[in-house]
Formats: C-alpha cells, sequence, structure tokens
C-alpha cells in the first residue's frame, strides 16, 4: 500500500468526537500530519463539545461540527459535505468504539482509513494500531497512531491564540485588582465529583494565599464560582463572560493558572501557561503535561494516592504548592 500521506497527499479528514482537553491533546498530531502532507487541506469533523478546541488547534484548515440528533438538517449537510471530498486518508482519532464516528467513517469517501484497534468496528480499518492502553498516557497514544500513518508526532500540545482575542483579554485582566502575576483559578469540573477539588478547599486556598487572584466560571458554573469567591471572605473577581479565544489569550497573559483536571488545564498547558492542578493517580497518569525543559517545572501537580479522586490533598499541601510554583 502506497504511503497515506506525502506531499502529494491532497486531502485528509480526522474524525474525533471528543471535547476540548481531548483536541487539544491531538494538536501534536495534527502538526505531524502537516508536516508529511504540506499541500493537504485537512478537514476536523468534531462535536460539539469539542469546538472549542477544534478553533484553537493548530494545522486544520476547515472544522466540520457533528451536532445532536435535534438538528437533522444540518447533519444532513455534513454528510453530504463528506461525501463531496474525496480523502486520501480519513483517520478516527476515538480510542474506543463511538458510533457516530463509525458512521461518519462509513459516510466518507477515502482512499486509506485509519484507526485504533477497538472491541467493534475494526472492519471500517486499513490501517490498524494496536488498542489504546488503559494507563498509557494520550500522547503516547496518539504517537502510536501516528507512527501507524508515517507522521510520528513530537513536542507537546499548543493551542493557536487569535490576535483579536488579545484586547478582550488585556481588558479582563486590567479589571483584576492587585499588583504582580495574574493567577487564575478554575474550581470547575462540577459534573465530575471525583476529579473535582472540594469548593470549601478552593476558598481556603484563597482566604490563606496572597497574590492577584481571579477565577474564572465556565457555562453554568457561575453561581457555584460565586459562592467559592465569597466564601473566601476576599474581593476576588469572577471572570465568566469570556469566549474560548478570549480565555486561551488570559491564560496566555496569566502567571499561573490553578485547577483541576479540565479542558481548561490543558488549554493553559497549551498557551505556555504555568499550571497548578489537583488529580487523581489516573488523571495524572494518562491526562496531564509530563513536565520537564530548560527553565525548570512548569506543571505543579497535586496527586492523590486514590486512583479515581482528587479530593483528598489537603489544603496545607496546596499552599505549599502554591508557594512553589510562585517563587
Amino acid at each position: 500500500m502506497e504511503a497515506p500521506l506525502s506531499p502529494r497527499t491532497k486531502n485528509v479528514v480526522l474524525i474525533w468526537i471528543g471535547r476540548l482537553g481531548d483536541v487539544l491533546m491531538t494538536t501534536p498530531l495534527f502538526k505531524a500530519i502537516r508536516a508529511a502532507a504540506p499541500n493537504a487541506r485537512i478537514r476536523l469533523v468534531t462535536g460539539e463539545a469539542g469546538l472549542p478546541g477544534a478553533r484553537l488547534a493548530p494545522a486544520i484548515d476547515e472544522v466540520l461540527v457533528l451536532k445532536r440528533a435535534s438538528s437533522p438538517l444540518h447533519n444532513l449537510k455534513l454528510a453530504r459535505a463528506l461525501r463531496g471530498v474525496e480523502a486520501d486518508l480519513l483517520l478516527d482519532l476515538n480510542s474506543a468504539f463511538s458510533r457516530a464516528a463509525a458512521v461518519l467513517c462509513r459516510l466518507a469517501r477515502a482512499r486509506v482509513r485509519a484507526g485504533f484497534e477497538r472491541n467493534r468496528g475494526n472492519s471500517l480499518f486499513d490501517i490498524l494500531a494496536a488498542p489504546a492502553g488503559t494507563q498509557e498516557h494520550m500522547l503516547d497514544r496518539y504517537a502510536r497512531l501516528g507512527a501507524a500513518i508515517g507522521a510520528a508526532p513530537e513536542g507537546t500540545p499548543e493551542a493557536i491564540v487569535p490576535e483579536r482575542a488579545r484586547a478582550r483579554a488585556r481588558e479582563a485582566a486590567a479589571g483584576v485588582p492587585g499588583e504582580g502575576p495574574l493567577i487564575l483559578v478554575h474550581p470547575g469540573n462540577f459534573k465530575k465529583y471525583d476529579n473535582r477539588w472540594p469548593e470549601e478547599k478552593f476558598s481556603a486556598l484563597l482566604a490563606r494565599s496572597e497574590g492577584r487572584f481571579a477565577l474564572l466560571a465556565g457555562p453554568g458554573e457561575r453561581d457555584a464560582v460565586e459562592e467559592i469567591a465569597r466564601n473566601s471572605g476576599k474581593p476576588v473577581p469572577v471572570l465568566g463572560s469570556l469566549t474560548i479565544e478570549e480565555s486561551a489569550a488570559l491564560m496566555e497573559a496569566a502567571g499561573l493558572f490553578i485547577g483541576n483536571a479540565t479542558g481548561s488545564a490543558h488549554l493553559a498547558a497549551a498557551v505556555g501557561t504555568k499550571t497548578l492542578t489537583f488529580l487523581s493517580a489516573y488523571t495524572k497518569k494518562v491526562w496531564m503535561p509530563q513536565d520537564g525543559g530548560p527553565d525548570g517545572p512548569r506543571h505543579f501537580q497535586l496527586v492523590s494516592e486514590s486512583w479515581n479522586s482528587c479530593r483528598d490533598i489537603p489544603v496545607d499541601a496546596a499552599a505549599a504548592a502554591l508557594r512553589r510554583a510562585l517563587a
């Protein structure tokens, strides 16, 4: 079989029904595909939850969105768009079986289809990477998939911050009182109890720490985040009306990001910001940035002994880690 990627490659279709963090973790692979096929048009098909990451991803020429079943006309247009492209390579980035991704793979016209070996749907693919390991880091997982198609990724996740977002970010940062570097705190992941450091601990950490803090609130989070601010006993502003591009620009300008294992933490790392995160043993091993570099640690991680939860991490440990991160 001819190599699926080369300077002659014209069209590549990527399918990734994931979320913000999922998309950002695969950006090294996007860049490797671009390097292997510099003249190709690269289309990324993602769900509504993955769209924020897709907007910031490097090497992507076009983003196509799969919406919920309640938007049949939109999805019919998506199907027609896929049928209208003859791809040299279709790559399914979902490491577990996704019914939606499988339907899209069948709809698309492609010379070569590639993806992970899974418990079902393997007959869709011409090239199969070995199954994803349950304790395999995401970057290692996608390095293997890239190697299978001749596009071995290097480096760390990256998000491209549009210049137009930086003015709004500067305005938001100017409204945060105090001196010194901006410290952004996102206590989110409110839908995942075990992946969320307790709200009262965030309040306690803010109460005993000095710095120029601002809290971030995602969609539907503002009430909970404002309660954290009130319980800290300090006038910590809550920033909750930013687009994903503006949030990325604000993180890029910040001195430190503090939060749980969320898409926001991945975004902060992807724009080069120092992070302090609260992790279960699982999220540390599989998801979060691997530290290192000539300038010393960039990512300070408090890791629970629990495989599934970060809630038992003490405030004293968090305060000590914050001092190290700001030193």
